[in-house]
């Protein structure tokens, strides 16, 4: 029994150290995923945080839409930064209830960028669910140069 239980304790250690072996491996060969940065900043606008986060969120949604498989977290302005050549951060600022504006930079030594003020259709705060999705689709498309990027990064980030 002493032998049986000794072969099945070696083969599990075996096993286990080829896992942890091949690990690093299998994640070093693996494709880098685009990292997006969201930051809201609404603080100019005088909104309620409610219909600022609602904006906020359906952002996240366009950029989902807009660049699938990214990894987009939402950030404060101390974490807006990219750190590395396959970010993108995105601002998106509410200059007014039903004013805003996007900016956009790629990787830590990109040169920040933005799109003209955009005026949207109703005040941020009195908009359905489904109205902050067009405000956030809208802006999304009167940044061509930020669509463009979304659509091209993928494959500047595959090492």
């Amino acid at each position: 029994m002493g032998r049986f239980l000794t072969r099945i304790g070696m083969q599990l250690t075996m096993m286990v150290t080829g896992v942890l072996m091949s690990a690093p491996e299998s994640a070093a060969s693996s494709p880098v995923r685009e990292v997006i940065r969201l930051h809201c900043a609404m603080a100019e606008a005088d909104v309620t945080p409610r219909a600022a986060d609602m904006l906020c969120r359906q952002m996240v949604q366009a950029l989902a839409s807009a660049r699938p498989g990214s990894n987009i977290r939402r950030v404060s302005a101390d974490q807006a930064t990219p750190l590395q050549s396959h970010e993108v951060t995105v601002h998106l600022n509410l200059t007014a209830p039903a004013q805003a504006t996007l900016g956009w930079q790629h990787g830590p030594t990109g040169v920040p960028q933005s799109a003209p003020v955009q005026d949207l259709e109703v005040s941020v705060e009195t908009a359905s669910p489904a109205q902050h999705r067009q405000m956030a689709d809208d802006l999304l498309h009167h940044a061509p140069a930020l669509l463009s990027l979304l659509k091209t990064a993928s494959h500047d980030c595959s090492n």
